[in-house]
């Protein structure tokens, strides 16, 4: 066996998709919650998204493309990725205080 490694555009698609799919979540619970933070986050978080997926042709094209158009498909890949590692950074948390607790 060896060595292959991940193909950069499905990572690039992931990442906008992830971004577009959580952005119309926070924008929804910013709707239902009356959170405006979250109203905003998720506007931005979505149009980032929708721009890198557009820019980079669904994650098909990154090679080709010139400096401007980099930069700014740069923001939904950011936007496709911190979020996501929040979420599982607080899963991760509720899940060990819930051992910890579960142990008394």
């Amino acid at each position: 066996m060896y060595f292959e490694p991940e193909n950069p555009k499905k990572r690039i698609r992931n990442e906008g998709l992830a971004a577009s799919v959580l952005g119309t979540i926070f924008f929804v619970i910013g709707v239902a919650g009356g959170g405006v933070g979250l109203l905003l986050i998720g506007i931005l978080c979505a149009a980032a998204g929708a721009t890198t997926l557009k820019i980079t042709e669904m994650g098909t094209v990154w090679v080709g493309l010139s400096d401007e158009e980099r930069a700014a498909a740069w923001p939904g890949r950011v936007a496709g990725w911190v979020p996501l590692a929040c979420v599982v950074i607080w899963i991760g948390l509720m899940a060990f205080v819930g051992n910890m607790v579960g142990r008394r």
